[in-house]
């Protein structure tokens, strides 16, 4: 594989075969609860079969690779998801390969390259970015109330609105990552919402508004939820939009008094998403 311009990570376009590199704010005391949206039954969820469970290195405590398998287009993949945390911060990568060309040889390979992954450098906070923000795979205008707090593995950007210094009034968070196999978009939509981090209690609104942008077709939701921790209930919003091998998000989330004003904001800058 080679790196990519098309998502974050490497890709052999002659083979289908992908790496999709995602770097996560999720703290090490975040993790057990991170990990259970990747149990079994969730992954089953979205298709993936014959899981394996291991640590890398084996039998060392603290990283994780599953291994499964699922379909895309009607083509069998091998899949393997890598989870790797350090103190404030997690790397997820997804490996996808034929089961053509899958085998124990180039997995060895695989977990070789795995097991030398590294965090070197948390999060980048305050000031936008604007090389990296002109870097993203997609173009994007939100209202003045946000500010970029980080741009995340080169494919992601989070931004958030403050009305005081120890209170942010809403969160924004952009993103493109590869679609995972044939599921019907309201489904993956759904699915997503659904397993949205730091909230509970998700209730997804039955209306559902299905979006053009360009030649792409999305899904628009929005779910009440609260808090975790706080139990403040909040409102969220997504918009996924769908190319034919990967997929937009723009998810917002806000507390339940401010929706009003901010769904609105969160719909402005969803449509306003422009691949490139």
């Amino acid at each position: 594989m080679t790196p990519t311009t098309e998502f974050a990570g490497f890709a052999d376009p002659e083979k289908g075969s992908a790496m999709l590199v995602v770097e996560l704010p999720v703290r090490r005391t975040e993790v057990p609860e991170f990990l259970a949206a990747l149990s079994d039954e969730a992954l089953a969820a979205q298709g993936l079969t014959a899981i394996v469970r291991g640590l890398l290195p084996d039998g060392v405590p603290g990283n994780l690779l599953i291994r499964g398998r699922h379909s895309t287009q009607g083509i069998p993949f091998e899949r393997w998801i890598y989870v790797a945390p350090s103190e404030r911060a997690l790397a997820m990568i997804t490996v996808q390969v034929p089961q053509q060309f899958a085998s124990d040889a180039a997995e060895a390979d695989l977990k070789a390259s795995l097991a030398t992954v590294r965090i070197v450098s948390e999060l980048a906070t305050g000031a936008p970015l604007p090389d990296a923000i002109e870097a993203l795979p997609f173009a994007y205008e939100a209202g003045e109330r946000f500010a970029v707090r980080s741009v995340i593995a080169g494919n992601t950007v989070l931004l958030n609105a403050s009305a005081a210094p120890d209170r942010t009034e809403a969160i924004l968070l952009i993103s493109k990552s590869l679609a995972m196999g044939d599921e019907d978009p309201l489904e993956m939509s759904t699915r997503a919402l659904e397993t949205l981090e730091g909230v509970q209690a998700i209730e997804i609104d039955e209306i559902y508004d299905e979006v053009a942008i360009g030649d792409l077709m999305g899904i628009e939701l929005t779910a009440r939820c609260t808090e975790k921790g706080s139990g403040e209930p909040c409102v969220a919003y997504q918009m996924m939009l769908f190319d034919t091998d990967a997929a937009y998000r723009v998810l917002g989330v806000t507390h339940a008094d401010r929706a009003p004003a901010y769904l609105a904001e969160f719909r402005r800058t969803a449509r306003s998403l422009v691949p490139r």
